[in-house]
């Protein structure tokens, strides 16, 4: 629930981009208007993006969901002008829920992501401990170095 209400809120600071900037450049429309109402249009979007993009920001950042990468694109993106008109808040509030809802997912299985793609349990079903993964690891580094029976370094 929680997730679907920071999409929504997303998807309003969206709506409110676009709306502002077709109701600036329908006033561009207008003879002697044009020139003032575009420059102040395209700095009430780029308001926007800082205020409320920055504060969809903060929101997700208090509730962990603070991906660098994603965020600096869109907030970057969204403070063009033309690059603006499309749903960045939306896709990178879905897109931290989304890497929210993974890490979760895999810290739930237990993944620890040292070794991805290979299963250190002998028995299936059984979880090793750290301790028995330190060890498993350890005998597979040392193993590695031994040829006939003989160690190399």
């Amino acid at each position: 629930m929680k997730g679907f209400l920071l999409i929504i809120a997303a998807l309003c600071v969206d709506l409110l981009q676009g709306a502002m900037m077709l109701l600036f450049t329908g006033l561009g429309a207008i003879p002697g208007v044009g020139l003032v109402s575009i420059p102040i249009g395209i700095g009430i979007d780029i308001l926007i993006s800082f205020v409320f993009g920055g504060a969809l920001i903060l929101l997700l950042a208090s509730m962990g969901m603070f991906y660098p990468g994603t965020v600096l694109s869109v907030f970057l993106g969204e403070s063009m002008p033309v690059i603006n008109i499309l749903p960045g808040w939306t896709l990178m509030t879905w897109r931290s829920l989304h890497k929210k809802n993974q890490e979760e997912k895999d810290k739930r299985k237990g993944f620890s992501g040292a070794m991805p793609g290979v299963s250190l349990n002998a028995v299936p079903g059984r979880e090793d401990t750290a301790f028995e993964k330190a060890q498993w690891a350890t005998r597979r580094i040392n193993d590695s170095r031994q040829v006939d029976g003989i160690r190399h370094a």
